[in-house]
């Protein structure tokens, strides 16, 4: 019996079955495209990680299966890969069957078959796993530069609305938000706007309005007791009360975040 898979077996017929074996068996994705750019061969590690099997990409063009500007660019890519030119390792995204998105390394190598037609074995690795680490590692440092650039407000000036008001600043550019506020609470939940971030030439400036929302009470609970982080990602579809809903819109809000600030007050020799 058999082992070689369909999707390579048979594509070298004018090679040993070693070179169909070796590239069915590699651990990473090994892709046969033709001259058009379109799909003929997809060993058993592009299967696995795509979603997809040879009956449902052979003979699909290539550069479908990219995503955003990739997709664009792909058929120009092949043409320089055709001439020869930038056999260099070729970063794509990748959407899979199942709708996730993969960051895949390919390294063409160009060859022709026995017909003199020419074809490129394209081997992908996934880059996902470290593509997300990157993303992480440089969020990380993003939110070390907020906090280095705090404390060097905090070393420059003890005046607490200077503190306060880069503090907006830096986070609304670490979030790309476009509006980061801090709104201050006094009893019965009546607030005021103390400092604001905000992309003026698209948003109006709440600095200085006093705002209160008579569901805060059901919200937050009692003033005395710790609010913790919440978050709203689109306010029309959340599970939110009316009145609640309407202060939102009215102040143009669309989604949230909400972090609490606790003040520790001292209270000197009680």
């Amino acid at each position: 019996m058999s082992t070689r898979h369909p999707s390579v077996a048979g594509l070298f017929k004018d090679q040993p079955d070693w070179i169909n074996h070796l590239l069915q068996s590699s651990p990473a994705m090994v892709v046969l495209v033709d001259g058009q750019g379109c799909i003929r061969g997809f060993n058993l590690a592009s299967e696995q990680a795509t979603g997809y099997t040879l009956a449902e990409v052979e003979g699909q063009f290539f550069g479908q299966f990219l995503l955003g500007e990739d997709q664009v660019t792909f058929p120009q890519q092949l043409q320089a890969w055709l001439r020869g030119y930038a056999l260099q390792p070729y970063q794509t995204n990748w959407l899979t069957k199942g709708g996730e998105k993969r960051v895949l390394a390919w390294s063409p190598t160009l060859i022709k078959n026995r017909d003199e037609e020419p074809l490129i074995i394209a081997q992908g690795i996934d880059l996902s796993h470290q593509h997300q680490f990157a993303l992480d590692l440089q969020q990380q440092i993003k939110h070390e530069h907020l906090l280095n650039a705090i404390a060097g407000r905090i070393r420059q000036s003890l005046d607490l609305h200077t503190i306060l008001s880069t503090t907006v600043d830096e986070v609304r550019q670490l979030l790309q938000a476009d509006r980061v506020l801090i709104l201050r609470f006094v009893e019965g939940w009546q607030g005021t706007v103390l400092v604001e971030s905000v992309k003026a030439d698209q948003w109006s400036s709440l600095l200085g309005t006093k705002i209160y929302d008579p569901c805060f009470q059901a919200i937050f609970g009692d003033a005395s007791a710790p609010i913790g982080t919440s978050m709203i990602e689109n306010v029309h579809t959340a599970q939110i009360t009316p009145c609640h809903l309407e202060l939102l819109i009215k102040f143009e809000v669309q989604a949230n975040l909400v972090v609490p600030i606790l003040q520790r007050i001292s209270c000197g020799a009680c």
